[in-house]
């Protein structure tokens, strides 16, 4: 949990009994900052190189905005995914079966009124 300046500010919220176990160390909720910033900045990049609606003009849209990412962690279920090795069969999935898995719950997204950018 570095809170550095690049506008990503976790909350962890755990109970005592895990926090003794260490499940997460701040270190790793650092690593976790870090991937998000990095995703973020490939995706304004991306939107800038490809996308000629909203092009360079993508910082300055996003200037005033933010969001919240959210997750719950059912402790049950990665208990169980660990045992059935569910990361190691999700990895050797191709990248297109894995987005066509998850297509159904992308499709909100096409409802996104983006007319605040016009």
């Amino acid at each position: 949990m570095f809170n550095l300046s690049w506008g990503i500010n976790p909350q962890l919220i755990i109970n005592k009994k895990l926090a003794k176990l260490e499940l997460l160390k701040p270190e790793d909720v650092g690593e976790i900052e870090k991937l998000l910033f990095k995703k973020i900045i490939k995706n304004v990049e991306y939107i800038k190189n490809h996308n000629s609606k909203y092009g360079k003009e993508s910082l300055e849209l996003l200037k005033d905005d933010k969001f919240m990412l959210n997750f719950n962690i059912n402790l049950e279920n990665i208990h169980k995914s660990i045992k059935e090795k569910s990361l190691e069969t999700y990895e050797n999935i191709p990248e297109e079966e894995v987005y066509a898995r998850f297509k159904a719950e992308l499709d909100w997204m096409k409802n996104i009124d983006d007319s605040v950018f016009d």
